[in-house]
Order: structure tokens, then sequence, then C-alpha cells
């Protein structure tokens, strides 16, 4: 498999198109589930604290690729825990399905049923899943980074701060707050989103940045990864062509269902009117 516009050699040296970006789900969970280091610094920046903090996490569902492949399954999520009781979910969407606030929230509710029988329920862990989406789930909420948690819809009293939803538009940079900013959110962003190494490397504004960059051009000089990313490719078009006929067998199931009302309709209506005549005509013969 050729790797376009790529040449051997170091990312210093590396022009053109990137053929696998960070977009490519693969390449987003693989890089950052297999370096603590630069996962580490896009939770921080993800809940806003300063890499500095001592923040303790490892990856709880590390991905089997070659048994992925070969059995066409795919975890499409990095589920991370925290040394203090946290649970956070990150996801890739890069295509608008129309569904995702339905899929995130059984994501979200996955992690955070784990308590253990008999222990009380104050122990329920903070869950947090987050989406990098590269369009905008409702159109008229035009914002950068989005939390959504239970809350009253009269008082606006929050329910459960523990259930915790949250959104990137990786279309919306230029909104990104000053907070945003000062926590380079907007950055990590746009390092995901290059697609050419001159991009990559002018997104790569820190030293983790730097690193996952290195990673993401080491993986495509990789003949095994970009195999790997390819198949996940594969798995995502059959996928939506595989949406796509259902709902198109739904689509004319319904047609047909809502023309056998209607049929069945028409036929009561006539049958209807033929009993109205022939009760005239007994009538008119008595």
């Amino acid at each position: 498999m050729q790797n376009d516009n790529v040449s051997v050699g170091s990312l210093t040296g590396a022009t053109g198109k990137i053929r696998y970006t960070f977009l490519n789900n693969y390449m987003f969970i693989s890089i950052l589930e297999n370096n603590l280091d630069i996962l580490k610094s896009l939770v921080c920046a993800l809940l806003h604290l300063d890499d500095s903090e001592d923040i303790r996490i490892q990856v709880e569902n590390p991905i089997n690729y070659a048994d992925s492949v070969s059995e066409k399954t795919y975890i499409l999520d990095i589920k991370i825990t925290f040394s203090n009781n946290t649970v956070m979910n990150l996801e890739m969407q890069v295509n608008d399905h129309g569904d995702y606030n339905y899929r995130a929230t059984q994501y979200l509710a996955r992690i955070y049923d784990r308590i253990l029988k008999g222990k009380s329920y104050l122990n329920s862990p903070t869950a947090i899943h987050v989406g990098f989406l590269d369009y905008n789930m409702f159109e008229d909420e035009q914002e950068f980074y989005s939390r959504y948690l239970m809350e009253n819809v009269r008082s606006h009293r929050v329910f459960n701060d523990r259930f915790d939803m949250r959104v990137i538009r990786m279309n919306l940079t230029d909104l990104a707050t000053e907070e945003d900013k000062k926590y380079k959110l907007d950055e990590w962003v746009r390092l995901f989103k290059a697609k050419t190494w001159e991009e990559l490397k002018m997104a790569a504004t820190t030293l983790d940045m730097k690193n996952a960059a290195e990673k993401l051009y080491t993986s495509n000089m990789s003949e095994q990864e970009r195999y790997y990313a390819e198949a996940y490719e594969d798995y995502v078009r059959n996928e939506e062509r595989r949406q796509w006929i259902q709902a198109e067998l739904e689509r004319q199931l319904e047609e047909k269902e809502q023309a056998l009302v209607e049929k069945n309709q028409a036929l009561a209506e006539q049958a209807e009117l033929i009993k109205k005549l022939q009760d005239e005509i007994s009538s008119l013969k008595k």
C-alpha cells in the first residue's frame, strides 16, 4: 500500500498530503492509547487543567487491532479511568449520521453504570463523554466546546453533575473561548484536522503535540499501521452503506404498509357504499 507524498526519513522533511490523519479513528485511538503522556496532555486540555496537575490515568479498553480487522469489529472510543473515581470516554466522529446525541448518551450511560453490588450510590463515578465532531450537531447552537448536564427544564437545577456529556465541534475552532485557548484546546483540534505535513508541523505548538505529530508520521510510514487505518476506513464505508441499505429497506416497507392501509381503507369504503346501495334497493322493493 502506497503512502502518498511522504518520503522516508523524519517528520522534519515530510511534505504534502497526509494519507491517514488523526481524523482516521484508528490513528486517533492508537496513538493516544499507546502514548499516555500525549493522552494526559489532551485530557488536561479537555478538563481545563494545567499539564503539571498530578492526574493518573490508564486506558481501560486497549484495542487488539489484529482481532478487530479479522472479525470486522472495531472499538470506536478510548475509555480512560482516573485515580479519583472518574472515567472518561473519547470518541472521534467525522460523519454526521443524525443519531450522535442518542448514541453518545448510550456510551455515557455504560461508563457511568459501574457501582459494585452492595456499594453506596454516593460512590457513583464522575462519567464524562467527549465527542470530537467535525460537524455541528445542532445548527442553532454555535459553540466550539459544549457541556451538557441533566437538569430541571424550568429551574435549571442540575440533577446529577457526575453524568457529563461534552462535544467539541472541530469545525468551529474560531469560536473557541479564551479559556479554551488558554488550555490550547483549539490547537489540539487544529493538530487533529491537519491535512498536510506542513499544516501538522505548524499546528504542533507544544512538546506533546510535537510528539503526537511524530507518532502520526511514524504510523503513516508503517505498512502494518497503514493496513489497520485502511481497514478501518473500509469498515466505515461498509457500515455507512449497510445503514443506507437498511434505511432504504425501511422506507420501502413503510411505503408498502401505507399503501396497504390506504387500499384496505378504500375497500372498507367500497364495502360500506355497496351495503348502503343494497339497503336502498331493498327499501324500494317494499
